[in-house]
């Protein structure tokens, strides 16, 4: 009984690649078989099964393949990350200067505004009391019991609201003299500066 051959599946395009059913596994790759590899798969046992009609075909779908790949546009490849994260730490040239003109603009106003506060906050301000003349130490002598009567009166008065010192009771007692004696004896003028200290020891007697 003569053996039935065993008809051989026609290779079938899936995906847009080229797939032999007939054994060859370089169709199963991305890329569709060149010239050579049919030739050499067409050497093989599976390759002599298929007529010449199919192998034919297959080379021209083969072809078509390649120039399809070749010519296919490429799309672009959109960023896993987006935007260049650089961006956001160096911006563009423009972009850094505009945000230094605006960083200027707001320091100027800041300054001006300093400026007219503490023009504001000077006027508003009480004007300070002219500073106190500086005062020198004095040695005299007084009677006890004068300076036992100021130091009285000073320490009864060294409270709230006088707070009177001995040091400005004998101000207030020298200062209120001097003028007596220029209504007195100058006409109420002060006395002319001296030309000299004046001299310790006894008054001078009258003639």
């Amino acid at each position: 009984m003569p053996t039935r051959k065993k008809p051989t599946k026609k290779p079938t395009r899936k995906g847009g690649r080229l797939l032999a059913t007939g054994g060859y596994p370089a169709w199963r790759t991305d890329s569709p078989p060149t010239d050579r590899d049919l030739d050499k798969w067409r050497a093989t046992r599976a390759g002599r099964g298929i007529p010449a009609r199919q192998f034919a075909d297959l080379r021209a779908t083969a072809a078509r393949d390649r120039a399809a790949a070749h010519t296919e546009p490429t799309t672009k490849r959109r960023p896993t990350i987006g935007a260049d994260p650089l961006d956001a730490l160096v911006p563009p040239r423009a972009e850094r200067r505009r945000q230094e003109r605006e960083a200027d603009r707001q320091q100027a106003a800041g300054d001006q505004r300093r400026r007219a506060d503490a023009l504001v906050a000077a006027k508003a301000a009480p004007a300070r009391p002219a500073p106190a003349p500086p005062k020198v130490r004095a040695t005299f002598h007084l009677p006890r019991e004068v300076l036992d009567a100021a130091r009285d009166a000073a320490v009864a008065l060294s409270g709230p609201p006088v707070r009177l010192t001995l040091a400005h009771l004998a101000e207030i007692a020298l200062r209120r003299e001097v003028a007596r004696l220029g209504r007195e004896h100058h006409g109420g003028k002060p006395f002319p500066t001296r030309g000299a200290d004046l001299k310790g020891g006894r008054p001078i007697k009258g003639t």
